[in-house]
């Protein structure tokens, strides 16, 4: 059995099977220096849980010299909280109550720290099978346990912060559509009495009324479309920030949409004798990545306020120029006065018209800030100064592309030789339903590899109906962005006509995501096609089509 005295007594006894083996002294020293330098702490106690026998190790790693330690209770260096624990502990295993195993500790340093032990208990029993005490060995595992406790804070934190952004994000999105529902509702709750006062008033111009009347009406006419206007941006900016405003992005000739717009504004610069120059250049022949209705709609907000924020027989200067080779800027310069400095910062805030209210000119203070929105979601950017000379200069860029012409000729390599009318072919009509024209030009030139086929060609919804009812088509080709009805209302259109129920319809947009895709194939299209165009894949599914309605003939 092992002594109770401490390491500078007697060793425990030496087996028998030892005896005579080597040289007992020898053992001895043997012994006690594993017992000192043990990489692990190492304690021995008595049936009333006195220390009796402590390593250097162990009194290294608590601070505790071993004359402190050897005749004291273990539990005495034991955390205050688990003292009592530790006691009972004892008792239980002396007794037999409880089968030694493997627990952990937090054991007080001399220098007020503490260390996490993980302790592995064995009984002490006498030559007559009684126990007599308990030795342990004790691993430090306070770092690995602290660095549990980190990973396991982390993982709750991480666990808190998801919890909390999915209820924030469900907040959002409740708070979204409450706003939604009540900028509908409200837009049918003002919209409708604006009808009936804009409806009667107009009623009331066209009638004999002496000069004041006609004065008081024409202000009920002006206010009634004052409000209108109102009503419809802020509408557009929420349905912006509630992430419901599709865009249709594709490639954009420039000067198309420049001179578009001009020739809407011109009536309203020679009421005030404004010259509008376009200084036009070869950049203007280039292509952009952006929605033609929605940069039209930017186009038209910059240069009206050229104009009615500009001085009488004025100038408005549209010019552009190329940046880095990747970015097209186009320029609207005015002559008024300018822009105050400091209010240069405020211009694209909601509502702000930075005193233009006092001067007469009509405005809501939200034309800036959609354009704003609407031009990043385009992928491009909006800015304004002041020239050196007179007036100020708003600017926009957006993302140059190639020539929807060029990528085609770039992979006519690639696609399908001309196919020559069989003589079982009939000349095919396809009806095409697009307002970009530069879309219809390279449907256009594609279709001139397939001779058989003619293409007719809408640039608004209602005409394409007209024109599928006239000339009765065997495909339509249908964008979804249109600038009288929506794609989708051409559809609809289109399956209620019972000539027209059965035609193949494929659509091309720009509008690929999956939720549009799925229900528009639910509605009984051929195919959705993404632009930029696949134009392989768009042949093989044109002669495909086509060549089917000639078998089955």
């Amino acid at each position: 059995m092992l002594p109770t005295s401490t390491p500078s007594g007697p060793l425990p006894t030496v087996p028998n099977d030892l005896i005579g083996s080597r040289n007992t002294a020898e053992f001895d020293s043997a012994y006690r220096e594993l017992f000192e330098l043990a990489p692990v702490a190492y304690h021995e106690i008595d049936a009333a849980g006195i220390l009796r026998r402590v390593n250097q190790t162990e009194c290294r790693m608590l601070g505790y010299t071993r004359e402190e330690m050897v005749g004291k209770p273990v539990w005495q260096f034991v955390a205050a909280d688990q003292q009592e624990e530790s006691r009972a502990a004892v008792r239980r295993k002396v007794s037999g109550e409880e089968p030694p195993a493997p627990f952990e500790r937090d054991f007080l340093r001399r220098d007020g720290g503490y260390l996490i032990l993980e302790i592995y208990d064995s009984l002490i029993y006498n030559r007559a099978g009684q126990v007599t005490g308990i030795r342990s060995v004790l691993l430090d595992v306070t770092d690995r346990r602290l660095a549990e406790q980190l990973l396991a804070n982390e993982v709750t934190e991480r666990e808190r912060l998801t919890v909390a952004l999915r209820r924030s994000k469900e907040e959002a999105e409740k708070a979204n559509r409450a706003k939604s529902e009540f900028l509908s509702r409200m837009s049918h709750e003002l919209r409708t009495p604006l009808n009936a006062i804009l409806g009667f008033a107009q009623l009331l111009e066209m009638s004999a009324l002496d000069r004041d009347k006609r004065e008081a009406v024409a202000q009920i006419l002006k206010a009634g479309q004052h409000l209108l206007g109102l009503i419809n941006e802020v509408l557009e900016i929420s349905r912006i920030e509630a992430g419901r405003l599709s865009l249709s992005p594709e490639p954009v000739l420039v000067s198309s949409a420049i001179q578009e717009t001009l020739d809407l504004l011109t009536p309203m610069a020679v009421r005030r004798n404004i010259l509008l120059r376009d200084e036009g250049g070869t950049e203007r022949r280039r292509y952009v990545m952006a929605d033609q209705q929605r940069l039209k709609q930017v186009l038209l907000n910059l240069i009206s306020n050229a104009i009615k924020y500009n001085s009488d027989d004025g100038t408005v200067t549209i010019a552009s120029e190329e940046i880095d080779g990747s970015r097209l800027k186009i320029k609207v310069r005015d002559t008024g006065p300018g822009i105050k400095p400091e209010s240069l910062p405020k211009l694209f805030t909601p509502f702000e018209r930075l005193g233009a209210e006092q001067t007469g000119v009509e405005g809501t203070g939200l034309g800036l800030a959609l354009s704003k929105r609407l031009l990043e979601m385009m992928g491009g950017s909006i800015g304004a100064e002041n020239n050196p000379d007179r007036g100020a200069t708003f600017w926009m860029e957006l993302p140059l592309v190639q020539d929807p012409v060029t990528q085609l000729q770039a992979a006519m390599p690639a696609v399908a030789a001309p196919v020559r009318p069989s003589q079982q072919q009939r000349q095919r009509i396809v009806l095409y339903v697009e307002d970009n024209l530069s879309n219809i030009t390279l449907i256009e030139h594609i279709i001139v590899h397939r001779p058989h086929v003619k293409l007719v060609a809408a640039m608004q919804g209602r005409l394409g109906l007209d024109l599928a009812r006239e000339h009765r088509p065997d495909l339509i080709l249908l964008d979804l962005h249109l600038p009288d009805i929506s794609g989708e209302d051409v559809l609809h259109g289109l399956r209620q006509e019972p000539a027209l129920q059965n035609t193949p319809i494929i659509v091309i947009s720009a509008d690929a995501t999956r939720g549009r895709i799925e229900r528009l194939q639910s509605m009984g299209v051929l195919d959705y096609l993404p632009k930029p165009l696949d134009i392989k894949r768009f042949l093989q599914l044109l002669d495909t089509c086509l060549s089917g309605m000639d078998n089955s003939k």
